[in-house]
């Protein structure tokens, strides 16, 4: 019967051997592998409800193995005979061989594959065509891991430690971290975190990337062999009589997490904070939790007709039809056999058989047009061509728009601008306020050269179109001073600039009215017809003077349209 502990829940999978298993791997959350004794390699794809025998290249003892991708796998005996799959195990090639060297364990680490040895290292960058080897100190390493591609640090008898610094080429032999305790493991939670595991419920923690080293308390006497992480906080630990630990805090506390079998434990596998595999003695493998997730990809809901290289915003429905937990599943959409968003979409939470969830995706953008076929399948889906949702969007480009009216103006000239091409239009700049931004037709007399930007919304595109009214500097009129932006004065009473001048108006040939105010909208001066002589703004407000800052205009005149600007007082 399973056990329930904070995150784990054990439940035992049938497995078609009893030899003693000694490694465990996932690809992925349904492909996996478990190896050991008598040349046994096991595999699933279905996240362990069924392990099958494959073939296997010996009948020694398996103490190593690491799968690169699902194609490309190594595994190494106790007769010293390293073997390379580059079919997902269907057949198996020797890269090397030498009975004197039994092998202990594999490590693999930016490229590069290391075959852990009596007293040495083996080690080849090219797949395991061409081989070198190094000492790691004076031990048999047990164990290996890196904190960086050229960072890492190996364990083994008698509390021994080295570190290397190029990547696993040379090693320094460190201070022991116990004189007593064999170190079986060792896993690299961050960059400067370490956990090592080993005899008599040994658990040391170094939080300074190796140079001093903690006992943590395990609550065990037992020995353990193995140690791994899937972030930075939750891990486990396993060993012999059913010791079985987990961890919330990055390894600093450790809580009892059996399986409820009295076993030995050789490996585990830590795929999130719910999911893991521990294998050893008897064949035995446990999965928590008990039952596998199966996502479905169910229905798609959103447009069938988009508009080329603009967003638009669909969803989808999924559900666990599965007997286990999922948490956080993730997503493919493909468009066109490429994938439309790069990265796996990831829904958070947890789900549990039967649930069913919708998830909204915005801006999704399809750059060629033409029928586009897309499938959304889950990344958590055994059977991702039978659970798939497949669907067909045409992708069309946007319809001729035209906006007329445009040109050569003088001051006083009213223009006539049309829009077509569309369903609707939104004018989204150079129109006066108060005009209405939705009609197709616009009415406008520029004071100045103006652009005139207009959205226009067809079936499924979105258009942006404008018009220019470019100013005729030969027209024959009155001059005409164009505003600035920017205005700045100095009411300190020095008899130079203590007023704001607007020079573009004169309150005789202009009639007009100003507004002025603060930066918190507050109106601090109105007048009509200013003329910069008799009425103008001395920076007072009611009867106090105003302080120094930013303060923004509006002048409206008929000649001048409405003008607006920022005011820079000082002092």
């Amino acid at each position: 019967m399973p056990v329930k502990a904070q995150n784990y829940t054990w439940s035992q999978q049938t497995t078609p051997t009893t030899n003693q298993l000694n490694c465990i791997q996932f690809l992925n959350n349904f492909e996996g592998y478990s190896v050991g004794w008598g040349g046994t390699i096991l595999k699933t794809l279905n996240g362990g409800t069924d392990w099958v025998a494959v073939n296997s290249p010996t009948t020694e003892i398996i103490v190593g193995l690491h799968f690169v991708d699902i194609n490309t796998g190594y595994i190494c005996d106790t007769g010293g005979t390293v073997f390379k799959t580059t079919d997902g195990s269907l057949s198996w090639d020797m890269v090397y061989d030498n009975s004197l060297k039994p092998c202990d364990n594999i490590h693999y680490n930016n490229g590069r594959l290391f075959i852990l040895r009596d007293n040495d290292v083996l080690y080849t960058d090219d797949g395991g065509v061409s081989w070198d080897s190094t000492i790691v100190g004076g031990f048999s390493p047990e164990s290996m891991d890196f904190v960086s591609n050229s960072v890492g640090f190996c364990v083994g008898g008698l509390g021994s430690i080295s570190k290397t610094l190029d990547g696993g080429i040379t090693w320094v032999t460190l201070p022991n971290i116990s004189t007593s305790i064999t170190l079986w493991d060792i896993y690299a939670v961050t960059s400067t975190k370490l956990i090592v595991v080993g005899s008599s419920g040994a658990i040391f923690q170094s939080t300074d990337t190796g140079l001093t080293w903690n006992m943590v308390p395990s609550g065990v006497s037992n020995h353990l062999y193995t140690v791994h992480f899937t972030n930075a906080t939750h891990g486990i630990v396993a060993g012999e009589n059913d010791a079985v630990l987990e961890t919330t805090d990055g390894g600093t506390t450790w809580i009892a997490t059996p399986t409820g079998m009295t076993n030995l434990y050789i490996d585990v596998y830590v795929a999130n904070q719910t999911i893991a595999y521990l294998c050893g003695a008897n064949g035995s493998i446990y999965r928590s939790p008990g039952g596998v997730e199966d996502i479905a990809a169910l229905e798609y809901t959103g447009p069938d007709t988009v508009c080329v290289g603009q967003p638009f915003v669909f969803s989808f429905t999924f559900a666990n039809v599965g007997t286990g937990i999922a948490t956080n599943p993730g997503f493919q959409v493909l468009a066109g056999g490429s994938a439309l968003f790069g990265d796996t979409i990831t829904w958070v939470g947890n789900l549990v058989q039967g649930d069913t969830v919708e998830h909204f995706q915005a801006n999704a953008v399809l750059n060629s047009p033409g029928t586009v076929s897309i499938i959304i399948f889950s990344t958590e889906q055994f059977n991702q061509a039978n659970n798939a949702i497949f669907v067909d969007i045409e992708v069309v480009a946007p319809t001729p728009t035209e906006v007329t009216g445009g040109g050569v103006f003088c001051p006083g000239d009213t223009l006539t601008l049309e829009a077509s091409g569309g369903n609707s239009y939104y004018w989204v700049s150079g129109l006066d306020s108060g005009a209405d931004v939705t009609s197709s037709i616009q009415e406008v007399t520029p004071l100045l050269t103006t652009q005139y930007l207009v959205e226009i919304q067809q079936d499924y595109c979105k258009v942006l179109d404008t018009a220019l009214a470019e100013l005729d500097q030969n027209c024959d009129t009155i001059e005409l001073i164009i505003p600035a932006e920017h205005y700045a004065f100095s009411p300190n009473n020095d008899g130079v600039n203590d007023f704001l001048v607007l020079d573009f108006l004169d309150g005789t040939l202009y009639p007009n009215s100003v507004s002025i105010f603060n930066r918190w909208g507050d109106r601090v001066y109105y007048t009509d017809n200013y003329d910069n002589v008799e009425l103008y703004w001395d920076g007072t407000y009611g009867e106090r003077n105003s302080p120094p800052g930013t303060y923004f205009f509006i002048a409206e005149s008929e000649e001048t349209g409405t003008v607006k600007g920022w005011i820079q007082l000082v002092k």
